[in-house]
């Protein structure tokens, strides 16, 4: 058993805790369980202005939605260690002030569905950590937690604290993503002007050094939604073309559907029915039981555009 008089605890600190995660986590993998094996996991949907019927099913997997500052050893340190938390906060007080432990743990409480407890344990850690790259890190983090529970207050400070004082310590893929969801709490706002700005103005010229034509298309895609929301459809028609056209070339099947709905959709908003149900024909024929969120939709706007 451990010595836990005062003197000791005040020498443990965060690398002893480490060494005993380590300890645990060798253990758990040697009796053939991994360190993510203790992780339920959860899918959320984070779409807050939905124009189709599928921005309301589609769903990512949590642990990509947020993700930790950690390396990976780290990471799985901690992640081993959740089983024994509570032995660990009534034993060992130093554990209640590792930032690093308080991350993991507010992911996993977030990757299980707590995300207003996630939230708050974010917040700790953001407020107390003197690592400045684990305070980026769980800025970008609350940022997206805050958007995903519509606290949009909240996330307009962090996204703010992110671009004064924090932006040093982002890399050029985390500046995009950060410019990207400023735009999405905006429109959430009822923004429209301002969510069209920083996608034209900033995202846009950024999204080729960004995992290239992916982040061109979703940048075309959103602003299409914009103007198809504001009822400026001859724009709206315009950046779905510019979408569906990357989609194609890339054969992105996801893509090529949802554009092809969006076209129907705005066409179909114009009177011009016939070339919608082109549309249509074309996201059916791309349909099959991986892309069934999209069967609503098309059925849907089907029937409108045979009225």
């Amino acid at each position: 058993m451990f010595n836990t008089n005062s003197k000791q605890k005040r020498g443990w600190g965060n690398r002893g805790t480490k060494i005993v995660f380590l300890f645990l986590l060798i253990n758990n993998t040697y009796n053939g369980v991994s360190a993510r094996d203790f992780l339920m996991n959860t899918e959320i949907n984070f779409d807050k202005n939905p124009v189709l019927i599928s921005d309301s099913l589609k769903k990512v997997d949590a642990k990509l939605f947020l993700n930790t500052s950690l390396d990976q050893l780290s990471e799985n340190i901690y992640l081993s260690a959740l089983h024994h938390y509570l032995f660990f906060t009534q034993s060992f007080t130093p554990v209640r002030r590792n930032t690093e432990f308080l991350e993991v743990l507010a992911l996993n409480e977030f990757y299980i569905g707590n995300t207003y407890q996630a939230e708050q344990l974010l917040t700790t850690v953001f407020e107390t950590t003197t690592d400045s790259l684990q305070k980026a890190k769980t800025c970008l983090n609350l940022i997206k937690i805050n958007y995903l529970n519509n606290s949009l207050i909240k996330a307009m400070r962090f996204v703010r604290i992110a671009k004064d004082s924090l932006s040093r310590f982002y890399s050029y893929k985390q500046k995009y993503e950060l410019v990207f969801t400023e735009a999405k709490i905006a429109l959430t706002q009822g923004l429209s002007t301002k969510a069209e700005n920083l996608i034209i103005g900033r995202a846009l010229p950024m999204s080729n050094k960004v995992k290239g034509k992916l982040n061109e298309f979703n940048c075309y895609l959103f602003l299409g939604k914009i103007y198809l929301k504001a009822g400026q459809l001859t724009q709206a028609k315009w950046f779905f073309i510019q979408a569906n056209t990357i989609a194609v070339k890339q054969n992105y099947v996801n893509g090529k559907i949802e554009t092809s709905l969006l076209l129907a959709k705005t066409k179909i908003k114009v009177g011009d029915k016939t070339v919608a149900l082109q549309d249509l024909a074309k996201a059916s024929k791309l349909m099959d039981n991986q892309h069934q969120i999209y069967l609503e939709d098309l059925q849907n706007l089907t029937r409108l555009a045979k009225q």
